[in-house]
């Protein structure tokens, strides 16, 4: 048995409210891993890394193991989630589509409008919103 499938079964104790469901509950309540751990072993026969598993995921907000990704797979998604923290954001709507102002729009603007310019001090604007930063 997986992970996955004790989580499974575990889900549909805790939409039918059984009894197994109430006694994890309660022990759950008290945050004791080994006790739910050991519970989840002997009500579902399984082993005890995937009930450490199960409860590090419920307890912890560790996310379940996938064992249909590979190592390279795991590495890429790990780099492109990297890659989107560290890309500036608009701070108004939060996309990610913007783009750096060139002085040629600054120069412009400021010709055009001097000291009241919007775009003095600006670098970025969203092209999503407008908004400039």
């Amino acid at each position: 048995m997986t992970s996955q499938d004790l989580m499974d079964k575990l889900s549909d104790d805790t939409i039918a409210r059984n009894e197994f469901y109430k006694e994890f509950s309660k022990v759950g309540e008290t945050k004791n891993k080994l006790k739910c751990i050991e519970l989840l072993m002997k009500h579902y026969n399984c082993g005890f890394d995937e009930a450490r598993e199960v409860m590090d995921f419920i307890l912890d907000g560790k996310p379940l193991p996938n064992p249909d990704l590979t190592p390279q797979q795991i590495a890429q998604a790990n780099a492109q989630a990297q890659e989107l923290l560290n890309k500036p954001k608009c701070p108004t709507c939060g996309s990610t589509n913007i783009k750096k102002m060139g002085g040629i729009e600054r120069g412009a603007s400021i010709a055009a409008f001097g000291l009241f310019s919007k775009k003095i001090n600006k670098t970025f604007k969203c092209s999503n919103c407008g908004y400039t930063w």
